[in-house]
Formats: structure tokens, C-alpha cells, sequence
């Protein structure tokens, strides 16, 4: 053990008397996130509007990984007696502030029901109630006007990510890079597509308009980069008319954001395809950021 994330959940399981629903279990990393000094460390979890309330995929996923490790067992979680001692010096290592936050946090909750904690979260925190299907279906979401969107992941979460997408009313995402592969949690495109799908957002994959790898071997500075971005929208991007015009079309039905890695619009094709298609749509261009919220 020793990621901090993953030693705060075996924290938390560790501070409670009793097993604790993974509903509770969610909601407490959240207050964590939004109301202690966490928050500070760049490796915790970020959260989005889900069935129940804030979510984060991230944090499931590690969760899961703890059960197969032996570290949590049962249906509510709580720590193995084969890997408690483990567990606790584990989270012993982790600084006496962020225990006592830790600690303060499951004491604040405990005489408090799981609906009731949920209710209490619901009301200060409205905006990850938009997706809640626990009092039936979800209202229907508010999307965004058309327009060319992009966005960047680089330097995100992927429930930072997917919950800028949710914030910015996106219906749609277009995918543009040309390998949609990546070695960061819930960015290849068989990962993405999936939460996408969970949330309520369309995914969809253009790869004729993204930039071989092969291209990128030699980008060093801003320099390399705007020549390439130079050479793509002169040279390439004219070879795939269909493409730019099936996206276009793409755009103009409902709020479609074309995503790709880098944070900086002007050193990605995203920002020079986005020229293109708001000359095809005639609609304006917004360059959306996954970073806060």
C-alpha cells in the first residue's frame, strides 16, 4: 500500500465502528474532497453528478482493487482482519492533520443515516444531484446551444473530465485523435466511450482527423508544434473533406465538444479543426476548460 488516495479509503474504514454501505463510503471521500485540507493533494479523488449523488469512477476503481488485494471485504465495506494491521500502518504513515480530518469527518456522520447523509449533501451541493435517480429518472438535462466546443484532458482526472463535460451541457463528444489510446485511467477510447455512455454523453471517434503519432516524434517547443499545426491545417486537413463535414454535421444537431489531449488549445489540431468546421456551420467557437468546477 501507499497511494494516498487509496490509504485514505482504508482510513475512513478503519476510523468507523461499523461496516459502511459504499454509498456512505462515497459521500464522505466527497466531503473530504470539498471540505478538508485533501483537497490540497494532487493525487485525491475528483467527483461528478451520478445515481447517487457525487461520484467518483476513480475511486470505485481503487476500491475494487483494495477488495481483490485483500485489504476491504464484503458488500459494505470494511477492513479484512488478515490485512488490518497492514491496512492501519498504512494510514498511520499518512500526516496526523490529515487523520484528525479523517477521523473528525466519520465522528461528524456517524449518528447519521445513509439517506440522511445523502440528503444533507444533496442540499449544499445541488449541482451533483443533476443526474440522481434516486427519487426516480432523472430530470432531463440542460444541453448546451450548438456551437464548435473543444476541450482538453491533459492534466486532469477523468471524473474532473467527464464532469466539466456535465457542467458545459455537453450532449455529444467527438473524439479527434487519431490513436485514442492512453496509460491515464478512463482515456482510451473503449474506457472513455463506457462513462461517457454512464453519464448520458454520446461518444464518437473520427480518427481521419487527427494527427498520426508518427507526426509528433519531433515536437520539442511551441515552435515545432505550430508548424505541424501549420502543415495540418494546410495539408491534411484538406484530404479529409468527408470527415470535416460529417463533424460538422455532428456539430450542428446538439452540443458537440472535440476533445483531444493537450490542455492548450493553441498547441493542439483541435483549435485549427475547430476553424474549419466554424467555417462549414457558420457557428461560433468556445474553447472549454476540464480544469475546475
Amino acid at each position: 500500500m501507499g497511494a494516498f488516495s487509496s490509504t485514505v479509503i482504508l482510513g475512513l474504514l478503519s476510523d468507523s465502528s461499523q461496516p459502511m454501505s459504499r454509498i456512505r463510503l462515497m459521500k464522505l471521500l466527497f466531503l473530504l474532497r470539498q471540505e478538508s485540507s485533501v483537497r490540497q493533494h494532487g493525487a485525491f479523488y475528483d467527483f461528478l453528478p451520478y445515481k447517487y449523488g457525487p461520484y467518483s469512477f476513480a475511486a470505485d476503481r481503487e476500491l475494487r482493487g483494495l477488495v481483490e488485494s485483500g485489504f476491504v471485504m464484503g458488500e459494505k465495506p470494511m477492513l479484512s482482519d488478515a490485512k488490518r494491521g497492514e491496512a492501519v500502518q498504512a494510514y498511520c504513515r499518512l500526516s496526523a492533520g490529515i487523520r484528525v480530518q479523517v477521523s473528525n469527518l466519520v465522528r461528524c456522520y456517524s449518528a447519521m443515516t445513509d439517506n440522511g447523509l445523502v440528503d444533507d449533501v444533496y442540499v449544499r451541493y445541488p449541482h451533483y444531484a443533476v443526474l440522481s435517480e434516486r427519487n426516480g429518472p432523472p430530470r432531463p438535462r440542460e444541453f448546451a446551444q450548438p456551437a464548435v466546443y473543444t476541450m482538453g484532458y491533459e492534466g486532469v482526472s477523468v471524473d474532473a473530465f467527464l464532469n466539466a463535460l456535465i457542467r458545459h451541457g455537453v450532449a455529444r463528444l467527438v473524439d479527434v485523435r487519431n490513436n485514442p489510446m492512453s496509460r491515464r485511467y478512463g482515456f482510451a477510447k473503449k474506457t472513455l466511450s463506457g462513462l461517457c455512455e454512464k453519464i448520458g454523453v454520446e461518444y464518437m471517434h473520427l480518427p481521419a482527423l487527427g494527427i498520426p503519432s508518427s507526426e509528433r516524434q519531433s515536437l520539442s517547443d511551441y515552435a515545432s508544434y505550430q508548424e505541424l499545426l501549420d502543415r495540418y491545417e494546410k495539408e491534411m486537413l484538406p484530404q479529409q473533406a468527408g470527415a470535416s463535414a460529417d463533424a460538422a454535421n455532428l456539430t450542428k444537431e446538439k452540443a458537440t465538444v472535440l476533445v483531444c489531449f493537450e490542455a492548450d488549445v493553441r498547441c493542439c489540431h483541435r483549435g485549427r479543426l475547430a476553424s474549419r468546421i466554424a467555417e462549414l456551420t457558420g457557428l461560433p467557437i468556445h474553447h472549454l476548460e476540464a480544469r475546475g468546477g
